[in-house]
């Protein structure tokens, strides 16, 4: 199974890595209960003669004893994949991955029947795959990924915020506590009350099979004490990863604002679509990502942009989160995904096809002058009501009646009555979610 996990959890699964050789865990798992099943159904040989009938009676008694032994050594090893030793024990859907070896495996088997295949990961997790194993699939794969090293800088909140001061980009004044600092660093902020804290990775393993009162993805708190509240919940479960504290950039989810964009294989950017949110999600696992948004253009902030990415030498898509600070003018960045994400049908609404813009350039090698999105449209996955009902900013609220909406999840050729039942039942629950958990960011 793959999981949508920190590209940096692929390291975190081997045991040996040794040039092309890689060595996982699982297969170091399997060993120690080969071996396990094979001590257990010798000694309960012995003890009862050393008889042959003993053996084979004991041996399946000895393989099922050994499971349990295997996940405690595997736990030990790596902790932050279960949520407790008892849930080691206990939960056997924890603990498995989706091997490089496997995809290797799918793409030998594909290459025999297409001439071209090209590769477009959904997730963190598939995303560090190709990016750090990428040379296992080369001669497979015709489209490219970015760099081991970049990718790297990507991972966590504090390694990317140093690329940004390196290159002279604007981001949120942070400050990265490590778990033996959570409570202490409150006294040390160089920014006051509101602010934002996020773990240095959501979608890791070890923050999403973790459980706490209160665990979001992005929290936002008002005063000392409900920090203090949410580190004494969270000092009680298995999470030991850093946490990123941020000043609050004044502003509702109509102040963020999200680029895609497309990098050819020469690293040269080919396509720029900037969004505007107009709401966000805010039930707890799903609090930050994008409920709907309106399509804009701003050459200022594409050009800078551009120059940023290549002078990264970035290949392929990137979807860069950013907030615009009103005090400032400036665009401050919050993350880069080397990956499109669940709202990146945006760029659909604007007239751009991002997967033709990738057939074009790996495919058939066209590559045009760079396309620089100025089309306002809007994109939802919510319905028309809940967008009438919770933006607030009245001059945006007025300018979304003008648009008909692009749903990514209605397809006219897929729209079965079982289908068009669950999206219906999906479309009205977000009600309820939105009753539940919204709160006025401002």
């Amino acid at each position: 199974q793959g999981y949508s996990s920190a590209a940096s959890d692929v390291y975190k699964r081997q045991a040996i890595y040794s040039g092309s050789t890689v060595l996982y865990w699982s297969s170091v798992i399997i060993v120690f209960g080969l071996l396990a099943s094979l001590v257990l159904s010798l000694s309960l040989q012995r003890v009862n003669g050393g008889g042959s009938t003993a053996m084979l009676l004991f041996f399946p008694l000895a393989i099922i004893l050994s499971v349990p032994i295997c996940r405690v050594i595997h736990w030990y090893c790596h902790f932050e994949q279960y949520n407790g030793i008892w849930g080691a024990l206990t939960d056997y859907s924890t603990g498995s991955y989706c091997l490089p070896g496997a995809l290797l495996g799918v793409l030998k088997q594909c290459a025999q029947d297409y001439e071209k295949l090209l590769v477009i990961p959904c997730s963190d997790y598939y995303t560090g795959l190709l990016c750090r194993h990428y040379d296992h699939f080369e001669g497979l794969i015709a489209n490219r990924f970015i760099s081991d090293e970049l990718l790297e800088t990507f991972d966590t909140k504090d390694k990317f915020y140093a690329l940004c001061e390196q290159y002279g980009m604007d981001y949120p004044k942070t400050v990265v506590a490590s778990p033996e600092e959570r409570e202490s660093v409150v006294d040390r902020l160089p920014f006051d009350f509101p602010i934002v804290v996020k773990p240095e990775n959501s979608n890791a393993l070890d923050y999403l099979r973790c459980h706490f009162e209160g665990q979001k993805k992005v929290f936002f708190f008002d005063t000392r004490e409900q920090y203090l509240t949410m580190v004494h919940s969270m000092n009680q479960s298995d999470y030991r990863g850093k946490l990123i504290l941020q000043e609050f950039i004044p502003g509702g989810d109509d102040a963020m604002r999200v680029l895609n964009s497309y990098s050819d294989l020469h690293g040269h950017v080919r396509a720029m679509c900037l969004g505007q949110p107009v709401l966000e999600y805010y039930d707890p696992k799903s609090v930050g990502n994008y409920a709907a948004i309106i399509s804009r253009g701003d050459q200022a902030l594409y050009d800078k942009m551009q120059e940023f990415l290549e002078k990264l030498g970035y290949v392929g898509f990137s979807n860069i989160d950013m907030k615009y600070d009103s005090r400032t003018g400036r665009y401050v960045l919050f993350e880069i995904n080397p990956r499109l994400g669940r709202s990146s049908y945006f760029c659909r609404a604007a007239g751009l096809n991002m997967m033709k813009l990738l057939t074009d350039d790996v495919i058939y090698g066209k590559r045009e002058d760079c396309v620089y999105n100025h089309t306002v449209a809007l994109w939802q996955n919510v319905p028309t009501g809940i967008l009438r009902r919770y933006v607030k900013d009245q001059e945006l609220s007025d300018e979304l009646k003008q648009f008909k909406g692009t749903h990514t999840l209605f397809c006219k050729g897929d729209l079965p009555l079982s289908r068009l039942y669950r999206l219906l039942r999906y479309y009205a629950a977000q009600y309820h979610n939105f009753r539940d958990y919204y709160f006025d960011k401002k």
